[in-house]
């Protein structure tokens, strides 16, 4: 009877720890991988639940970076791993490698212990990559605007990229409100005259006006738009969630352009200089205002540039016969439109003016006015005959004695900003 009753307990403490050892549960995955938009959450699955008083030990890999990309925890029943992602300024499509290594109470690892979660970028990636002329240095600089409020046409900055590299990378993020934009353009410094760029807009998650993922601009920056002074090149959109559309066209702060060239005549071509004076009549004070000047001594030509931010109302241009020996120097005046704006009564984008000075103009000419001609928004009308100046003769001048020393473009473009101070107000309304 005691050896049934000890076989008997024998039995069932062999049963009993079977049982136990059974009840361990072995837990991994219930996937290889899993996918996730920038900023959102993803629950991975695991095959059996983690019990209560158990923690999973786990160890990352991937490019991704716990505590500054996401985080993670278990959910409240054990199922699963909930990982929350995290946006950042930059554009990269990044990858959480999650290994199981152990378990801290009474769980085993399983079958599937590594699960891969990769994170993809849902903002517009922005490119800027450009050359200067004749390998000359240049920089520039990108900067995001959003529209203040619907319509208003008044934006104020997001967020720049200011490396002094030859290109600039940045991101329009998935996470920023739905509104109109603005990627602008800066070039803040550099010997350069000409530098040619190209912007590339470009999405993995969304879309570029409805059937796209890219679209590229192109343009040239010379040593004017360094001028603080002169608007930045841009082009606006606007954002819908991953969405990104009704692009503009690549605005680019140069809407008037005017040469002067010249014909030496019975002169020596070489010892003939003009110079190129633009002004704005101030209503205020009736006097005009030097708004930009072109007086090199060694050039062919003359150029001076009437940019967007500049007042609406009368301007006047003065050609100066400078130096040299023709009595018959015949010269055009030349007005180009730089892809913006038009000249009311045609749809030509160069129109040209003609005139002729002989000797006695040399003295007088540099207190005249030789044309006007009147801005209203980005079109330009009124434009008079060339007024050949009369010795002696005068206008309105604000500098009226001003007389150019030396021989370079006046007030020259010269950078006044600095790194991490880009203008933080666009303004459209022009």
């Amino acid at each position: 009877m005691k050896l049934i009753k000890g076989y008997a307990f024998a039995m069932l403490a062999t049963f009993t720890l079977i049982s136990c050892e059974d009840e361990v549960p072995k837990i991994g995955f219930s996937s290889n991988s899993s996918e996730v938009i920038e900023g959102s959450t993803v629950s991975v699955p695991l095959s059996v639940a983690i019990p209560s008083g158990v923690s999973p030990i786990i160890n990352f890999t991937g490019t991704a970076t716990e505590g500054v990309d996401f985080e993670w925890a278990v959910s409240a029943d054990g199922k699963e791993l909930v990982f929350e992602t995290f946006p950042d300024d930059f554009f990269d499509e990044e990858t959480i490698i999650i290994e199981i290594t152990g378990f801290s109470g009474s769980a085993n690892v399983g079958a599937t212990v590594t699960h891969t979660i990769n994170i993809s970028d849902p903002g517009m990636l922005v490119e800027l990559t450009w050359i200067g002329q004749d390998g000359l240095s240049a920089d520039l600089d990108i900067v995001i605007f959003k529209e203040n409020s619907p319509g208003s046409g008044e934006y104020s900055e997001v967020f720049s990229s200011e490396d002094s590299g030859p290109n600039e990378t940045t991101v329009l993020r998935g996470d920023y409100t739905n509104a109109n934009y603005a990627i602008a353009i800066n070039y803040f410094g550099g010997l350069s005259n000409e530098v040619d760029f190209t912007l590339n807009l470009s999405t993995s998650v969304g879309t570029i006006n409805g059937n796209d993922n890219e679209i590229s601009f192109n343009g040239t920056l010379t040593q004017y738009h360094i001028d603080e002074d002169s608007e930045l090149t841009y082009v606006t959109l606007a954002k819908n969630n991953f969405n990104y559309s009704n692009f503009s066209n690549l605005i680019i702060d140069l809407p008037l352009e005017i040469i002067l060239s010249w014909n030496a005549g019975n002169g020596t071509a070489g010892d003939v200089d003009m110079d190129l004076t633009l002004f704005y009549l101030n209503p205020d004070t009736e006097q005009f205002e030097v708004i930009d000047g072109s007086y090199f001594g060694d050039s062919p030509t003359e150029t001076v540039s009437l940019p967007l931010n500049e007042p609406n109302g009368t301007y006047g241009l003065r050609y100066e016969y400078f130096s040299g020996s023709s009595n018959t120097l015949s010269f055009t005046a030349t007005f180009s439109l730089n892809g913006i704006g038009n000249f009311s009564g045609t749809t030509n984008s160069v129109i040209s003016f003609n005139g002729a000075y002989t000797l006695s103009n040399i003295s007088g000419s540099d207190t005249n006015i030789s044309q006007t001609f009147v801005k209203s928004g980005n079109t330009f009308s009124n434009f008079s005959a060339v007024s050949i100046p009369v010795s002696g003769s005068g206008a309105q001048l604000e500098d009226s004695f001003l007389k150019k020393k030396n021989k370079a473009r006046f007030a020259g473009r010269s950078n006044k900003k600095e790194k991490g101070a880009a203008r933080a107000i666009l303004n459209l309304n022009k």
